[in-house]
């Protein structure tokens, strides 16, 4: 498929139009030929693993893709002929590479910023509709404040522990803090004898307290709980709104409970349907995976 682009000087064009506009050019070559939103995200996937196994910049560019690792990891093992194969994309982007030697520095700079304008015009990562629409209102503001103040947690929301949920991770520390029963109690909406009611709601707002601060474990816990007061005009966040990575961590919990989700989880499912149908067409791996199941 690329295989008339292989006669390319590359350095000549750098040297002629500059590094950004070399880039600018063969990421529309790609994108020309790679008509299929899946086949495309497929390469950014290979790409973005690729870079996370790269030198420091390298690793920096994959953190700050905006696709969580659960999402591109294996990318690189999964053979697609219009992707690796003898004229697939990723071969013309190792040819087109391979030109720039014995100049690794350069070769990193262009094939990172290749990467990025696949991202930015394919509109995937953190450049997807989806973590664009990502703006905060006055009013999840103000809640999110309130949720920080350790004695209106404990009075009006009634909880007996209290956690920073600013804090990077806090979902899964709440995990680990409560327990695996509690995690499945919320999931399955089924109550064990190890488990009480109140032990089950204030794990489930302090979840509902995460998703409030985009916490992707928290985001994808609350989907299975009763959202009442103050939460109820915030969550659950629908699925058009939801990242990848909160969407990966709801599918998973979806899928190894299959024979028993709660009522509010099922409902939360019913809801957002068309919407995980249109993720999935967009190339979503997750909302793939729950469509088809």
């Amino acid at each position: 498929m690329f295989g008339f682009f292989k006669r390319n000087k590359v350095q000549a064009l750098i040297k002629k139009i500059g590094l950004e506009g070399a880039t600018n050019q063969f990421s529309d070559m790609v994108l020309s030929q790679l008509q299929d939103k899946t086949l495309l995200r497929q390469l950014i996937l290979v790409e973005v693993e690729g870079a996370s196994l790269g030198n420091e910049t390298a690793q920096a560019f994959a953190r700050d893709s905006g696709i969580p690792p659960q999402e591109y990891k294996g990318a690189l093992t999964h053979s697609i002929e219009e992707i690796d194969g003898p004229g697939g994309a990723k071969t013309f982007l190792d040819d087109i590479t391979m030109q720039l030697m014995p100049d690794r520095g350069l070769m990193v700079r262009f094939r990172l910023m290749l990467a990025e304008q696949l991202l930015v015009k394919g509109e995937f990562g953190k450049y997807s509709a989806v973590q664009k629409i990502h703006v905060i209102s006055p009013m999840k503001l103000k809640m999110r404040q309130l949720l920080l103040d350790e004695a209106i947690m404990r009075q009006q929301v009634g909880v007996s522990r209290v956690f920073d949920y600013e804090r990077p991770g806090i979902g899964r520390d709440l995990l680990t803090a409560f327990g695996e029963s509690l995690a499945l109690a919320c999931v399955t909406g089924v109550l064990p004898i190890s488990v009480s009611r109140a032990e089950l709601n204030e794990f489930c707002n302090h979840m509902g307290a995460a998703a409030l601060f985009d916490d992707p474990v928290g985001v994808a816990f609350s989907c299975f709980a009763v959202q009442g007061g103050s939460f109820a005009q915030f969550l659950p966040i629908p699925i058009q709104e939801m990242s990848d990575e909160a969407l990966d961590i709801l599918a998973t919990l979806l899928l190894h409970n299959r024979a028993k989700v709660s009522q509010s989880g099922i409902r939360y499912v019913e809801e957002n349907w068309s919407n995980l149908e249109e993720r999935a067409r967009a190339g979503n791996r997750a909302a793939a995976l729950l469509v088809a199941d």
